[in-house]
């Protein structure tokens, strides 16, 4: 099963539901000109921005029911997906777990992209997690993140069940030369503050 690089930062919702402020965010999102990337041909594409509100109070009414959380979502044209809820967001990436541990330098480039778009929000930590798969933590992702548990909560269930987490992608990288990548066996996570 495949085991995905996904992240949670330090901002949430709090109760706000001003589609103003969502579109003024949609807005800086676009202003960060990463709406263009390359194919394999090295022809230019142009994606665009958008964004959807689900949940209670959101755009779809058959998800209109109390018990939904409420959730703005932004995606980007190129596997760019931040959902915000009111006690932790999270950021989808295309990448796989693995990449941290044994190619991290690879995509630093994305890697400052994320650091943008988190400023936007006012977030300025990022933890790399697994969202899905067999990684150690994929559970706490499922049953904490996507359940709105705030972001110093996960956080601390991670310390209690890992420990000390790494703060460089050096350490990571150190950790996964190491490793033999049995994805439940990881015992290190990273908290990366953004600069």
């Amino acid at each position: 099963m495949a085991t995905d690089l996904d992240g949670i930062f330090n901002f949430g919702l709090k109760g706000l539901r001003d589609r103003n402020v969502f579109d003024k965010w949609l807005e800086d999102l676009k202003a960060l000109n990463l709406e263009k990337a390359h194919d394999h041909d090295g022809i230019e594409e142009i994606g665009e921005w958008e964004s959807y509100i689900t949940g209670y109070g959101g755009d779809d009414s058959s998800e209109n029911e109390p018990n939904l959380p409420y959730e703005v979502t932004f995606e980007g044209p190129f596997m760019q997906k931040i959902t915000l809820m009111d006690d932790i967001s999270t950021i989808s990436t295309f990448f796989r777990l693995h990449i941290l541990f044994n190619q991290p330098e690879w995509f630093f480039d994305f890697i400052k992209n994320v650091y943008s778009i988190i400023k936007i929000f006012g977030g300025n930590e990022l933890i790399w997690l697994s969202s899905l798969g067999n990684a150690s933590y994929s559970s706490i992702y499922q049953c904490e993140v996507w359940e709105n548990t705030p972001y110093e909560k996960v956080k601390e269930l991670l310390i209690e069940q890992y420990g000390t987490p790494k703060t460089t992608y050096k350490e990571m990288a150190e950790y996964g030369e190491k490793l033999d990548f049995e994805y439940k066996d990881i015992d290190v996570f990273l908290v990366d503050k953004i600069k």
